[in-house]
């Protein structure tokens, strides 16, 4: 079964990572408060966490319907962190199978790759490196294929420094073959707005990584694919200024382009859902909080759009009305189509400002079908 495959599937296996070593089994629900209440169904969480050789290894333990293995991987440098170190979506791949296989992207970091290994180690999962690089945040599994974000390209400048996009575009589909790569984004590169939270200094998106703006939610009542694209509401967006208006303006036409790659990737039967997005287009403080950055999971009891609360520790005044609004209108959304959502709290209003949330942080390693 494939991590993001549109069929309806259970999560069975994840992995979390924690940025600090754990004293006791009781920081994991410090960390991962939400968790808790996540999964109505028995699922396995491989805990990772930085060793240290002077604190005794934490053994395997329970809580609630999750099975919890503590994975300590080797700290390279103790005053380095990894680049994708409280991400653990980006550093690598995750390929379905009875075993799966873990790809690692060219070029990662020594840490990474440890991090990934003792993961691979613990999951029984193979583990290979990939010839071009690549951000796992920005890939996604649907069917047979794969959506990948047209930023992948510019991530790989010795092979653009090589030839074009073009080979450089058949070079990266070549990793992942028998899957094909769709591709989402624009093909001419956009320089970054100051006013743009989540971008970079060139880039084929609108935001960040795909997974800040488009989801994979299953099959809907006729049995077609379903996917979250978000969307700028007018009551949900502040943008200051006449120049943050056109950024907006142009982020508009870029997700209804996303929109329409999607179902010529999926298929014209897909059902693509708009799903609000609160965006502040402020140059002292760009924000975006993401209606997608979160998990899809069918169970016996229906289907669930698993996403962050980013209500929670943000402040009284500004934010939290606007948050509010945005809850309210994903509910009825999803709810409208059969699917109910469950909000999952944790730090997700400060991680919003890394770009990051709940997808961002959790690996699926497996899922089963219930069908």
């Amino acid at each position: 079964m494939l991590p993001e495959n549109p069929s309806l599937s259970t999560i069975s296996e994840v992995a979390v990572l924690q940025v600090r070593t754990p004293e006791h089994p009781e920081e994991f629900r410090s960390e991962f408060p939400g968790l808790e209440a996540v999964f109505p169904n028995p699922v396995r969480v491989y805990w990772l966490f930085p060793e240290m050789a002077s604190r005794p290894r934490i053994a395997p333990f329970s809580w609630r319907h999750l099975t919890i293995h503590p994975v300590p991987f080797p700290r390279v440098d103790a005053r380095v962190r990894s680049g994708n170190w409280e991400w653990l979506q980006d550093p690598f791949l995750v390929v379905p199978g009875d075993r799966p296989r873990f790809v690692i992207p060219a070029q990662a970091t020594v840490q990474d790759q440890l991090i990934v290994t003792a993961l691979a180690r613990a999951a029984g999962a193979y583990v290979r490196m990939a010839g071009t690089y690549f951000e796992g945040g920005n890939l996604f599994w649907m069917g047979q294929h794969i959506l990948a974000g047209r930023d992948t390209l510019l991530h790989n400048p010795a092979l653009l420094a090589e030839g074009d996009l073009f080979s450089t575009q058949r070079r990266i589909e070549a990793d992942f073959r028998p899957a094909e790569i769709h591709w989402i984004g624009d093909h001419l590169t956009q320089t970054r707005s100051p006013w743009q939270p989540c971008g970079e200094a060139d880039s084929f998106q609108p935001f960040f990584h795909l997974d800040l703006y488009v989801m994979p939610a299953g099959r809907n009542l006729q049995g077609n694919a379903r996917v979250a694209v978000a969307d700028l509401p007018a009551d949900l967006t502040d943008a200051d200024g006449v120049a943050a208006q056109a950024l907006v303006t142009r982020l508009r036409q870029q997700l209804a382009r996303t929109e329409e790659q999607v179902r010529a990737s999926a298929g014209p039967e897909t059902e693509v859902i708009r799903v609000p997005m609160v965006l502040r287009c402020h140059a002292s403080q760009p924000r975006v909080f993401s209606p997608c950055n979160g998990l899809y999971e069918s169970t016996p009891a229906g289907d669930r759009i698993l996403l962050p609360d980013y209500v929670t520790h943000a402040p009284v005044r500004y934010w939290r009305p606007r948050l509010k609004a945005q809850k309210r209108q994903i509910e009825a959304l999803w709810e409208a189509r059969g699917a109910s959502v469950h909000w999952v709290t944790g730090n997700y209003f400060e991680d919003s400002d890394k770009c990051g949330a709940l997808h961002c942080r959790i690996k699926i390693i497996q899922r089963v079908s219930t069908s």
